[in-house]
């Protein structure tokens, strides 16, 4: 439920709001991994530089561009699937809450 006092409820909010922020920290610490990664597995390919070597050379970068421009959705997703499920829980709550005994 949410607390009564004003200083409770921005309480509240500050946690809610860092817990999305964690959410975007999350993808972004997944995105650099995985990028980190990728540019290692590529990194031969490159300095070779064989014209056999060239398509695989070239679809190391174009994999790691790709890969940036999900992490903004994906964090907007989860990000709203959290919000969703912490309002679906403060109706139960409030439901509880008001609901007479039986």
């Amino acid at each position: 439920m949410f607390p009564d006092s004003p200083r409770g409820r921005l309480e509240w909010a500050v946690t809610e709001s860092l817990i999305v922020l964690g959410i975007f920290l999350f993808w972004v610490a997944i995105a650099v991994a995985v990028t980190i990664l990728l540019r290692l597995l590529f990194l031969p390919f490159q300095l070779i530089g064989r014209e056999i070597f060239l398509p695989l050379a070239e679809f190391g970068p174009t994999m790691i561009t790709g890969f940036w421009s999900v992490v903004v959705p994906l964090t907007i997703v989860t990000a709203t699937l959290y919000v969703f499920v912490r309002a679906g829980t403060l109706l139960v709550d409030y439901y509880r809450w008001t609901a007479p005994e039986a």
